[in-house]
């Protein structure tokens, strides 16, 4: 019994947390080849504010701090009453859909803002719904 909850946690560690969500599309922005996903079951609420992972998916390689990504994966956490965002942690991916080791982290959170664009709003909308 030991043995078999040992190896449920280690194959729950060595599968990215990526690869386990059930992505739907939400956005696309032909000008810039990206593609928006958001994960349904990572939406948490508490009071006013809300969590939820997203994904960018790219159809070309980008590049960030000299390394090469095809998707970023996101937690953001919105603020439901005052319309306002942030982004908690970010992960890039070498691969697309999220796939493959992060080849950068950042796990500190950003301070709160002001929504600009529209995918943003739209992200918003998603993690603030009733």
């Amino acid at each position: 019994m030991k043995y078999r909850y040992a190896a449920a946690v280690f194959l729950f560690l060595a599968v990215p947390l990526p690869a386990l969500a059930d992505w739907v599309q939400w956005s696309t922005n032909p000008q810039s080849k990206v593609t928006f996903y958001y994960d349904p079951a990572s939406i948490k609420k508490t009071g006013n504010l809300a969590r939820m992972t997203i994904m960018f998916d790219f159809d070309k390689p980008e590049k960030e701090g000299g390394k090469l990504y095809s998707s970023l994966v996101e937690l953001g956490e919105y603020d439901c009453k005052s319309s306002r965002l942030r982004v908690v942690r970010s992960t890039w991916h070498p691969e697309r859909m999220g796939k493959g080791k992060g080849t950068a982290s950042i796990t500190r959170p950003e301070p709160w803002s002001e929504m600009s664009e529209k995918v943003e709003k739209r992200a918003w909308e998603l993690a603030c719904r009733k």
